[in-house]
């Protein structure tokens, strides 16, 4: 019993201190993101106010600035969803049987893994703004004199850095939020399996979740 009791303390004292690095990453993530939309406004309407003075396809750069803030704000994404995966195998389990919880009734890791209830909105705003600023700088591109060789090597640039956006926000992100004791114990089976599977099965997620997207 008092083997129980220093399991369930333990387990309260990790999760509130996972709970203070939620609620940081959670902070600085919302800090970027306001970051992101003050340095792509400050930097547009330098461009736009002096079009006379700089070329208009200079709007790369917040365009570019603007993939290199989803990244670091998928960081601390990346960091919460973990912290949630730790808590729903580890943490839950331990809690739920040392205070005799019943088991039709959910923890809240446990409830939203089971019932998907997921929040997308924010992925979504934060994507949808690096690529509409892509098609913004596309046109620029038109209206710009740049030689041909650099604008395709930059529109090239733009659609992968939208496709792998795309692979971070929808697919890796994702992968954590569905990760369960038993995915962890089936991934370390099949790590000596090589990469290439590995690589399929993350094409096969993205076309799925890119045909969602299209069909909704």
């Amino acid at each position: 019993m008092s083997i129980k009791r220093n399991q369930f303390e333990l387990a309260i004292k990790l999760l509130e201190e996972l709970r203070i690095e939620i609620q940081n990453n959670k902070r600085y993530k919302n800090q970027m993101f306001g970051f992101k939309i003050l340095f792509i406004s400050a930097v547009l309407g330098l461009i736009l106010a002096n079009l006379d003075q700089v070329d208009i396809g200079l709007i790369i750069i917040p365009a570019l600035a603007s993939f290199y803030f989803d990244f670091v704000i998928a960081g601390y994404s990346y960091a919460i969803k973990r912290a949630g995966a730790y808590v729903r195998c580890f943490l839950e389990p331990i809690l739920k049987e040392s205070s005799n919880w019943p088991n039709e009734a959910l923890l809240w890791e446990e409830f939203l893994t089971k019932y998907k209830f997921w929040q997308t909105f924010s992925k979504q705003g934060t994507i949808g703004l690096s690529f509409l600023l892509s098609l913004i700088t596309l046109i620029a591109f038109y209206l710009s004199n740049w030689p041909p060789f650099i604008l395709f090597f930059l529109i090239l640039t733009l659609a992968c850095l939208n496709i792998y956006n795309f692979i971070v926000f929808y697919v890796h992100l994702d992968e954590i939020s569905k990760v369960t004791i038993d995915s962890l114990k089936k991934k370390e089976k099949e790590k000596t399996k090589g990469k290439t599977r590995r690589i399929q099965s993350l094409f096969k997620e993205f076309i799925k979740e890119l045909s969602s997207i299209i069909r909704s």
